[in-house]
């Protein structure tokens, strides 16, 4: 995608970041040389807009092993890592992340589309996907988790703040947050699940397609602040 003033004012860019823009690229130039060039620069929230405000590019990043990155990683179209994907600051991407062991941010993550490690995704702020979150092990963020779509691990999901999600929030061995837990669908676990003594728990927030009346929380102990949803043992 080539980037050019036009486009930014259309998307009304900050004064200060056409002129920077204008004179760095008067011609214009390519969406990531672009956000390659604000993160050599330190400029990681212009380089976070510009990501989100282009939406997910065609470009995919392929790494086999290990990616270990001392500051942020910035990338409009997809990173796929066949083994740990390590980020000391931000992992700000366009469209999918796809890890075959951990991921790991110091800051937040964030993600066009889904996020998804056949191991833990661990960050000290917040956890952002416009479709799915899945991990083969653990959830864990300091911040906030929202998911367009689906939240799901086969260990545990657990945040400081709130746990939101368009469809499904599962987890094997129990979910818990330090205020919400929002589901447009149902809440699963083979464990226990805790919100915040202010928070609530909440499942079934939108209509499910397969035309159930009701939306179900499924947990081993039945928690005491359910808001909206029927709760009930797992099955099995």
């Amino acid at each position: 995608m080539l980037i050019v003033e036009a486009w930014l004012k259309k998307n009304n860019a900050f004064t200060s970041g056409v002129k920077w823009f204008r004179t760095k690229y008067p011609n214009g130039e390519n969406l990531q040389q672009v956000i390659d060039e604000l993160v050599a620069e330190r400029k990681d929230a212009c380089a976070a807009w510009l990501i989100r405000k282009a939406g997910p590019a065609n470009t995919t990043l392929k790494v086999a092993g290990d990616l270990v990155i001392t500051n942020g990683l910035f990338f409009a179209g997809s990173v796929i890592v066949s083994g740990r994907l390590m980020v000391g600051e931000y992992l700000e991407v366009g469209a999918s992340i796809r890890a075959g062991s951990d991921i790991r941010a110091g800051l937040s993550i964030n993600a066009g589309r889904s996020v998804i490690s056949n191991k833990s995704i661990r960050t000290s702020r917040g956890i952002n996907a416009g479709c799915d979150i899945k991990a083969g092990l653990d959830i864990m963020a300091g911040w906030n988790i929202k998911a367009g779509q689906s939240i799901k691990a086969n260990g545990r999901i657990e945040v400081c703040e709130s746990i939101a999600a368009g469809r499904d929030i599962v987890a094997n061995h129990g979910i818990k947050a330090g205020r919400d837990i929002r589901a447009g669908w149902d809440i699963k676990t083979n464990s226990t699940i805790e919100a915040g003594w202010d928070g609530g728990i909440y499942a079934g927030i939108i209509p499910c397609p397969s035309g159930k009346e009701r939306a179900d929380i499924f947990s081993k102990v039945k928690p005491n602040n359910i808001v909206l949803g029927a709760w009930s043992e797992p099955v099995g």
